[in-house]
């Protein structure tokens, strides 16, 4: 299981194709429900990868959380889900009391969410199935998108990612949780403190965050042993 998480990450190139990859599946969709569905699930990866939240607290994000004159968002919920035909979510407290946060945004996530939310203004005026209950990331209902339906366009995505040869280009099991992991290598990888990275990402254990830290800052350290020997005077 340690070694499965040491390893269960990407880098912004691998994110980049998945990205890619979700907005083209979009375009070859007709039915807007599909074509939403892809363009939202494109949106999750990016911003999860930048913001290292998990998936239920990513959908429970609504218009009241984002600062976009300070570049803030506070994480105050998460989404747990309902069966039904329409995959109803529901907004709760958040996992943990580290769990709540504020974190700062990138000029890149303040531009996902207001592409997000434009998406619902036009599903909102189009579609008479979509209900404005408030949340950036939504489906066709206007109901936080399930978790399931994530993950399966995700797969899906990552399946098709093929080089000329037609040879999958990434191999790792990813899931959203993975993003998660990611965004704490990328932060590992800047140099970040472990402090600081167990606040963004709302960790109390920091088991996990210090498996991903450490395996980083070694591999960095290896690197930087590789380019000293090939240092010539």
């Amino acid at each position: 299981m340690a070694l499965f998480l040491l390893h269960n990450y990407m880098d912004l190139f691998e994110i980049q194709l998945i990205v890619d990859k979700l907005n083209a599946l979009a375009s070859s969709k007709r039915a807007g429900y599909m074509k939403l569905s892809f363009i939202m699930t494109a949106y999750i990866v990016e911003f999860m990868a930048l913001n290292g939240m998990r998936i239920g607290e990513c959908l429970a994000i609504q218009p009241d959380n984002i600062d976009f004159d300070k570049h803030t968002l506070e994480i105050d919920g998460t989404i747990h889900w309902i069966d039904d035909d329409t995959g109803h979510g529901v907004k709760d407290t958040t996992k943990t009391e580290a769990s709540y946060r504020t974190i700062s945004l990138t000029t890149r996530s303040m531009d996902i969410l207001r592409k997000a939310m434009l998406e619902n203004k036009k599903a909102k005026q189009w579609d008479s199935n979509y209900n404005d209950r408030g949340f950036i990331f939504t489906n066709h209902y206007g109901n936080p998108m399930a978790l399931s339906s994530v993950n399966r366009n995700i797969k899906l995505a990552v399946e098709n990612i093929k080089d000329k040869d037609g040879k999958q280009i990434i191999t790792k099991h990813v899931t959203t949780h993975t993003l998660r992991h990611s965004h704490i290598s990328l932060l590992s990888q800047l140099g970040v403190s472990l402090k600081a990275i167990m606040e963004r990402v709302g960790h109390t254990d920091h088991k996990t965050t210090l498996q991903i830290y450490s395996h980083v800052t070694e591999q960095m350290d290896k690197d930087m042993m590789s380019k000293l020997e090939a240092v010539s005077y």
